[in-house]
Formats: structure tokens, C-alpha cells, sequence
């Protein structure tokens, strides 16, 4: 990035994100963020419009949806969304992951617009199914899953109004690549797809794999390369608290994957130590 433009950028946007004597308006900083803004009211507005019409209607051709209680239904059809979300969101984490050059070689500070796209996508999205699941709460209430959205939210709205840490951001997003086959696992055992089923057991190992590999296992490389951009001036210049959520919802979202591997890995052993019959 050209130094002066990124002199310019740490100048706007340090009214927010480190102490300063200068006092730039908040219209400056929104106006450099616009595009994103619209995208993320855009996609809150998308995503809300598919959980609530258009996922009933698809889901009605799906003979198993009518025998479905209502918290069944609920969840099926957020799932739906759930599912979109994670193929475009995916999709633009592997692309900047492996060709935006100047994310990987600036994780902090980059204007980074496709991440930026791909982080308003997520921002509007979770917001979506976050107050989604608020109001539903008596049907598909989840307390860790609201966890998990709000330190999310927390820390994309850094990326979405600053552009700040848009590396650290994508790496992220990079989990979306497991929830398909996680929402696929819930679909399988609600409409009572055998355990034993050739597609049941492909799906679960496709889940456990992904989930391992773009949740799990990059943990130690996401803070190496924290360590490595910690000494470093950009990341003196975000100030303490950008600092402290970038840190802070990075250890909880951490947590929350781990434990739900757990979960897998105890429910995976469950499975194989039940006795099957034979057929015969």
C-alpha cells in the first residue's frame, strides 16, 4: 500500500482506534466505508427475506418438512439460509486466502475491498440470524451460538467500518467451509437418515474433516501469524481496544470450536461403538 495513502487511512480512522489530539468526523470514516455498509444492510435484509419467506416456501417440497415439529421447522428453514451464506462466504475466504497478495503481505492495515465484501456479507447475515434466533428463542434458542455471533460481530465490525486486520478477518471465514456438511449432519437426523447409510456416514466424515481442518487444526498457524504482526507498528497503531477484541473474540470463537469438535468426535465414537445387524 502507497505510504501516504496509509498515512491517510490511520489518520481518519484514529478518532476510533488509537488516542489522538486530532478529531476527524465520524462522517469521513462512514463515507470511506459506504460501500460496505450497503453491502452488510443489504445482505441483513437478503437474509432475513430467506429465512422468513423463502425458505418455507422451498422447504415444502421436501416431503419430511410436513411431519417436522415447529422448532424442527424453524431450524430447518434458518439452515437454509445457513447453507448460502457459507458457499459465497467460502468461496471469497479460499480466493483472498491464495491470491490477494496485499492481504497476506499487510494482515493489518489494507483497504482489501473483496475481503471487505465478503466480511459485510457475514456481518449482515449473522446479525440476520442472531436476532433471528433472538426472537425464536422458545423454538431454536442457543445460547452458544449467540456467543458465537456476537464476538463475531464484535470484531467484523472493525473490518466493515475501518478495514482493519482484514487478513485475520478472512482466515475466519475460512470455517464456513465446514457448514455445509454440519447443516447436512441435522438434516440427516431429523427426517431419520440411518447412521449406518452410505451418505449418512460420507457426509459425517466430510463434517469432521472440515471442520477439523479449517476450524481446528489452523488454530497455532492464526496465532503465529498474530505473534508475528504483534511487533510491529501497524498493530500499535490500532490502540487497546481493537487490540483487546481482536484477541478477545479470537480466543472465544477458539473455545467454541473446539468444544463443538469435541462434540463430534464423542458423538462419531457413539455411533461406531452401537451394535449393528447384519443384513441379511
Amino acid at each position: 500500500m502507497d505510504s501516504g495513502l496509509k498515512s491517510s487511512r490511520l489518520d481518519r480512522t484514529s478518532f476510533f482506534i488509537r488516542p489522538t489530539t486530532e478529531k476527524w468526523p465520524i462522517s469521513l470514516v462512514l463515507s470511506d466505508a459506504k460501500l460496505y455498509i450497503i453491502t452488510a444492510i443489504g445482505s441483513f435484509i437478503s437474509f432475513s427475506f430467506i429465512t422468513c419467506f423463502i425458505s418455507p416456501l422451498i422447504s415444502r417440497y421436501f416431503k419430511s418438512y410436513s411431519s417436522l415439529s415447529p422448532s424442527q421447522k424453524c431450524d430447518w428453514e434458518t439452515r437454509i439460509a445457513s447453507n448460502i451464506h457459507a458457499i459465497i462466504v467460502g468461496f471469497i475466504s479460499l480466493y483472498c486466502l491464495f491470491f490477494d497478495a496485499a492481504t497476506n503481505a499487510n494482515p493489518i492495515w489494507n483497504d482489501a475491498p473483496l475481503v471487505r465484501i465478503g466480511i459485510s456479507i457475514t456481518m449482515g447475515y449473522i446479525t440476520a440470524d442472531f436476532f433471528i434466533i433472538l426472537y425464536n428463542y422458545r423454538l431454536i434458542g442457543d445460547n452458544f451460538m449467540l456467543v458465537h455471533h456476537l464476538m463475531a460481530m464484535t470484531a467484523y465490525i472493525f473490518v466493515v467500518i475501518f478495514g482493519i486486520l482484514p487478513f485475520f478477518a478472512n482466515f475466519r471465514q475460512l470455517a464456513e467451509l465446514s457448514t455445509v456438511f454440519v447443516n447436512q449432519r441435522w438434516y440427516y437426523s431429523v427426517i431419520g437418515q440411518p447412521h449406518t447409510s452410505r451418505s449418512f456416514l460420507a457426509n459425517a466424515w466430510l463434517m469432521v474433516i472440515s471442520f477439523f481442518f479449517a476450524r481446528v487444526i489452523v488454530i497455532p498457524y492464526y496465532y503465529y501469524r498474530c505473534y508475528i504482526a504483534w511487533d510491529t507498528p501497524e498493530r500499535e497503531m490500532l490502540g487497546v481496544i481493537a487490540q483487546t477484541l481482536w484477541i478477545l473474540t479470537s480466543l472465544v470463537l477458539d473455545v467454541l470450536n473446539v468444544y463443538w469438535m469435541g462434540k463430534m468426535i464423542r458423538g462419531g465414537i457413539k455411533i461406531l461403538s452401537k451394535p449393528h445387524k447384519k443384513k441379511t
